[in-house]
């Protein structure tokens, strides 16, 4: 199952979708598109949205500076997405998300004021993607693992045990694109994580009050 790429054409397609609308579609429609001032429905509710003033009256090279800002931005969190490996780079999600904020909420320009009101947030929806990504691919090693088991009376010493026979090709660890993290632990124990978020390998230790640690099957 890939969770990866469906998320990357989403971003891609939304991003597609709201230059469109700004360069082209009514200006009402964007304001509902944008949730920009709805439910506001008289003339004193709104003129008290700066917003929806700004979206219904800018000049249309203002829209356009706007969503050409919002092009360059969206593109450097869809960077941190590689949808061919099925990786996505915390790193760079959290860099993109640091000069987006600082670019939209500390400089106030007309040629932002409105990108900074469409540019969605997708720090949270790109970490939950790795996780659910992260998840499958464990559940697949575990099926697997089980299948080694069943056959030979214990699991293997290393995942590369499995390949062919118990399964075609291992999942990478959708964080940093390599193995996941195995060893034996025991008789008929193992254990099996990614190196999570903070994309260090903390050799099995699971998430904290921080959310620093790894991505422990059986512990997430």
């Amino acid at each position: 199952i890939d969770v990866v790429s469906p998320v990357w054409s989403a971003m891609e397609s939304e991003r597609a979708g709201d230059c469109r609308l700004l360069q082209t579609g009514p200006r009402s429609e964007a304001a509902q598109a944008f949730d920009i001032g709805t439910g506001r429905t008289n003339y004193w509710q709104k003129i008290k949205s700066p917003s929806l003033l700004a979206l219904h009256f800018m000049p249309q090279g203002w829209v356009c500076q706007n969503m050409a800002r919002l092009a360059v931005l969206d593109q450097k969190m869809i960077d941190s997405v590689d949808h061919l490996q099925n990786v996505i780079h915390p790193h760079q999600v959290e860099a993109a998300r640091d000069q987006i904020s600082a670019e939209l909420h500390h400089h106030h320009s007309f040629y932002t004021y409105l990108a900074k009101n469409i540019i969605p947030s997708m720090r949270a929806p790109l970490r939950a993607t790795a996780f659910a990504e992260c998840s499958v691919g464990q559940a697949f090693l575990v099926c697997a693992l089980e299948r080694y088991r069943l056959a030979n009376g214990d699991y293997p010493a290393t995942l590369h045990a499995l390949v062919p026979q118990f399964i075609p090709l291992l999942p990478p660890d959708p964080i940093n694109g390599e193995p996941f993290q195995y060893r034996l632990t025991g008789p008929g124990r193992f254990l099996l994580s990614s190196v999570g978020w903070d994309e260090k390998d903390d050799h099995g230790s699971p998430l904290d009050a921080a959310e620093n640690g790894d991505w422990v099957w059986g512990r997430m």
